[in-house]
Formats: structure tokens, C-alpha cells, sequence
């Protein structure tokens, strides 16, 4: 039914000599995805601050955690299909143009106005998850089969870096800057967007899977900065037919699609619930103000950035699916103490915080494998339509994650201590069953993909 991989494009990526010019794009790529994920997770701990200032229940403090991950899965449902029709490109163009100015304008809404607040946020999500598709299938395509699993699994590290950034700037900008110029930093990614269109070349996997035999060889050739005459010309792709350009053609590869749904869904939902409650939960277990609080996510987002550059290292010796389980189950066993004994102490400090410091090492850093997986188990002709699957599973996670806190404590509850505290041991307990589920996928519905080019 396809082409095999050595008679297709990644010939092209495969021919290419790694120079400046590759690694300028990959490093762009890859770097401006920590300030898309501050973008993305700065509002779990503007939330910590506004939430008790304006009165705000569970409910409708849900509501601003949630509405960008709702908005992230209408994105990326539509950007999988465009990216797959019209190219990675220009649909990472218009994402990494949008989504920064729907993150900056919410400094812009006035006190008490969490409708404003969360409307804007689902926009945010939207922007965010239309390129987003785009930029992994990009990462995935443009790398040499020969470095790809640890390159890949390496451009999310710098999503670590982002993680880092949100509770810092909490930390140290919050007083000077209050939480509406938080915000307003979220426009810093824009930054990267004159450099994505000049430098990313389209992806030549995508231009032959297209037929389009000579744009692909300029691409390639661009990208290694080298004459097109380096170049051996793949066969021409057979022109897809109405039928491929259906989303459902995704159907034809059911244990992948089930996997993206299984892995993406469960882990983001449980990563979701305790970074976006985190801050509070810290908050209120502790008597410490959001500033205070945020100083403790500062190394569970230290512990997640160091986790990443493990599960590089261990994706490239032990392949994704082992890399996979170890991150899954580890973090599993890890919230599960940590939901079981909230009150403990070990060292004098709670042992709440220290599995959740090092659980991030695992659930975190388990990103680094998973995350340019689905660009890779499927061919390249759907591949941004898998990778929207991800993307949506994902979206759905970070829905249904936060929620169960939100449910377990009363929607309708104003957000208190006791309220919290009786929430997080049940809440937890539910987050590392998910981590569970997570790790399985790759045990049950796994495809290794080390070392092995990309379908054409």
C-alpha cells in the first residue's frame, strides 16, 4: 500500500552532510518550543494568583486551566489535515503567528472578567495546536534517519526549559510585574517567526510524497546547504488520491491511532492535572503564598528539564518502547507514595513535594520519547494527520486530568485548603493510575521505530 522508505524522500534527508545550515533550522525548531509551553503552562500559575483574589470556585478556575487545551484540539484536529494537504510550512507559520498575541491579550482583561480570560485562552490553544502539528512533523521529517531518534527525542528538551521558565518568572517577576506582565512576556515567541520563514525549508518528505520530485531535491538541498547535483532523486510518489486525502485513511493503521489515543491521552492528562493544580495544591498543603509555592515548581521543573536529557540519552540506546515504559511506570509508583502520604516528611520536608520533584524527572522527561513518536510510527502522507491525533488525545488529557481534582474538591466550592486537601490524595492516586495506563500503550500497542527511516 506505500512506497518503502528507501525508495521514497528520506533518501534525500538520508544523502544530506549535517552543517550549519541543518542545525540553525533544527536548533530554531526546537528552541522556540520552550516559549510555546511557557506560553501554554504560565496560566497554571497566574491561576494560583488570581483565583483567591477573584473569588473564583473550582469550576470556574477550571475553566481558564482548560479552555486552551479544548482549543488545542480543534487546532490540531484542522492543522493535522491542512499540513498533510498543503504542507508543514505554512501551517506552522500561521500557528507560531497567532498564538503569542492570544497568550499576551489576556494581560489586557479586566479584574473579575474570567470569561474574557478563558475565551482568550481557548484561542491560545487553538494557534497553538494548529502549528504545533506542523512543527513536530517538521522536526521528525527534516532529520536524517541515522540521528533521528536521539536529535528528535533532544528537540524536547528546550519544552523542559519552558516548564522552568513559568515558575521562575512567578518567582521573580511576579512582584515587579504583577500577573498581567507575566502575560504580556508571552509575546516573546514571535521572535522565531521571521526565522521559520526564512531559514525552515518545506519538508522534502512531504514534496515527494506529493509528487513533487524537484521541490523536494531544492528543499533537501537547501537544508544542508548543498547543490542539488549532491542529490540522488527519489522515484516519483504515486499522486494520492481523493480517498488518502480523507481523514479517515488514519483508520487503515489501528494500532498506531489506538496507541496516540492510549499514551498521549492518559499521560497528558495526568502531567496536566499536576502541573495545573500543582501550584495550588503546594500552595494551600503548605500555608505558602503562589510566589513561595512557585519556588518549589521551579525544581520540579529543573528535575523534568534533567529528565529530559536522560530519556534522550536512554531513547537512543534502548529504543522508544523500553525508554517508554521505564518513564510511565516510574512516574506512576512515584505520585502514588506522594498521593498516599500528602502529610509525611522526610528530611523535614514533605514527602508530597519530594516524589513530585522526582517524579517529573520520569513523567516530564518521558516527553523527550514520546512526543516526536507519532511522526514517525505513521507514513508521511497521514503523519500530520497522526500527529494530530496526538495532539487531540493530548487536548483531551489535559481536559479530563485537571478535572477529577476539580470534581473530587466541588465545582462549585471556592478554592480553600480544606477543599484542596481532602482532593489530593484521591485526585493523585487517579493521576498515577494514569501514568500507568500511559506506559502500557507502549508495553501492548508499541512500535519501535529506532533507526528505521520514516514511510513514505
Amino acid at each position: 500500500m506505500h512506497s518503502s522508505a528507501s525508495a521514497g524522500s528520506p533518501l534525500l534527508i538520508d544523502q544530506g552532510r549535517i552543517g550549519t545550515r541543518f542545525y540553525v533550522v533544527f536548533v530554531s525548531l526546537s528552541l522556540s518550543l520552550a516559549f510555546e509551553l511557557f506560553d501554554f503552562f504560565i496560566v497554571g500559575f497566574l491561576v494560583s494568583a488570581i483565583a483567591p483574589a477573584w473569588q473564583l470556585s473550582f469550576g470556574q478556575s477550571a475553566a481558564l486551566l482548560l479552555t486552551a487545551s479544548v482549543g488545542a484540539m480543534v487546532g490540531a484536529a484542522a492543522g493535522g489535515v491542512l499540513a498533510d494537504r498543503f504542507g508543514r510550512k505554512r501551517i506552522l507559520l500561521i500557528g507560531a503567528s497567532l498564538y503569542p498575541i492570544a497568550a499576551a491579550a489576556i494581560g489586557l482583561v479586566a479584574d473579575g472578567d474570567w470569561v474574557s480570560f478563558a475565551l482568550l485562552r481557548f484561542f491560545v490553544g487553538l494557534a497553538y495546536g494548529f502549528g504545533g502539528v506542523a512543527q513536530f512533523a517538521l522536526i521528525v521529517e527534516l532529520t536524517p534517519t541515522r540521528l533521528r531518534t536521539v536529535l528528535t527525542s533532544a528537540s524536547m528538551v528546550p519544552i523542559g526549559i519552558g516548564f522552568v521558565l513559568a515558575p521562575l518568572s512567578m518567582t521573580l517577576l511576579f512582584e515587579p510585574l504583577g500577573w498581567r506582565g507575566l502575560a504580556f512576556l508571552c509575546l516573546a515567541p514571535l521572535l522565531f517567526v521571521p526565522a521559520f520563514w526564512l531559514l525552515i525549508p518545506e519538508s522534502p518528505s512531504w514534496l515527494s510524497s506529493k509528487g513533487r520530485t524537484r521541490d523536494a531535491v531544492r528543499a533537501a538541498a537547501s537544508l544542508f546547504s548543498l547543490s542539488p547535483d549532491h542529490f540522488t532523486a527519489p522515484a516519483p510518489a504515486v499522486a494520492p488520491t481523493d480517498g488518502e486525502a480523507k481523514p479517515l485513511r488514519l483508520l487503515d493503521f489501528p494500532r498506531q491511532f489506538a496507541f496516540c489515543l492510549l499514551s498521549f491521552g492518559f499521560h497528558s492528562a495526568a502531567v496536566a492535572g499536576i502541573l495545573l493544580w500543582g501550584p495550588l495544591v503546594v500552595a494551600m498543603l503548605l500555608g505558602l503564598s503562589p510566589q513561595k509555592a512557585a519556588g518549589y515548581f521551579v525544581l520540579v521543573s529543573v528535575s523534568g528539564l534533567a529528565g529530559r536529557f536522560l530519556f534522550t540519552y536512554l531513547s537512543q540506546r534502548l529504543g522508544r518502547l523500553t525508554t517508554g515504559q521505564i518513564a510511565g511506570y516510574s512516574a506512576a509508583v512515584l505520585i502514588a507514595i506522594a498521593a498516599l502520604f500528602p502529610q509525611s516528611e522526610l528530611f523535614g520536608i514533605k514527602l508530597f513535594v519530594i516524589c513530585l520533584i522526582l517524579a517529573a524527572l520520569f513523567f516530564d522527561g518521558a516527553f523527550a520519547n514520546l512526543q516526536p513518536h507519532p511522526a514517525e510510527i505513521f507514513p508521511v502522507t497521514v503523519a500530520g494527520r497522526g500527529v494530530a491525533v496526538s495532539h487531540v488525545a493530548s487536548g483531551l488529557g489535559k481536559v479530563c486530568g485537571p478535572m477529577v481534582l476539580a470534581v473530587l474538591a466541588g465545582t462549585s466550592n471556592v478554592v480553600k485548603p480544606a477543599a484542596t486537601a481532602a482532593a489530593t490524595t484521591p485526585g493523585f492516586l487517579i493521576m498515577a493510575g494514569f501514568f500507568a495506563i500511559g506506559a502500557a500503550a507502549f508495553t501492548f500497542l508499541g512500535t519501535e521505530t529506532h533507526k528505521k527511516p520514516v514511510v513514505v
